[in-house]
């Protein structure tokens, strides 16, 4: 059966009913918002505070477990959205670290947007 082609936006819309970890925020207002800051920076000088963050709600002593537990959290956040809609619609949405946004949520995995 065909499926039906959908854009980027309408895939990734379609995808998030699967759950939390397949939601990817697409409103073109995030870019600007205090709230939402670059993928960029994630990877930089936020990371020492984010891992920090994880470190104090889990209660473990280990700074690694908490680093790895992160990144696996946000590996499972960046990769859900793009390989359900590469399988759903056959559709792969662009991703690039300038243009994507992260949001910490606490309890809970990082938030992310691509607006």
């Amino acid at each position: 059966m065909m499926k039906d082609r959908l854009g980027p936006t309408a895939a990734l819309a379609d995808v998030a009913r699967i759950g939390p970890f397949f939601a990817l925020d697409t409103d073109p207002d995030i870019a600007g918002h205090p709230l939402w800051r670059p993928f960029t920076e994630l990877a930089g000088r936020a990371l020492p505070d984010q891992i920090a963050a994880v470190l104090a709600r889990l209660g473990v002593g280990e700074r690694r477990v908490a680093a790895s537990l992160l990144f696996q959290g946000i590996a499972g956040r960046l990769w859900s959205p793009v390989l359900a809609t590469a399988v759903e619609h056959d559709v792969v949405p662009d991703l690039d670290p300038a243009r994507t946004y992260w949001r910490a949520a606490s309890p809970g995995p990082v938030l992310l947007a691509a607006p």
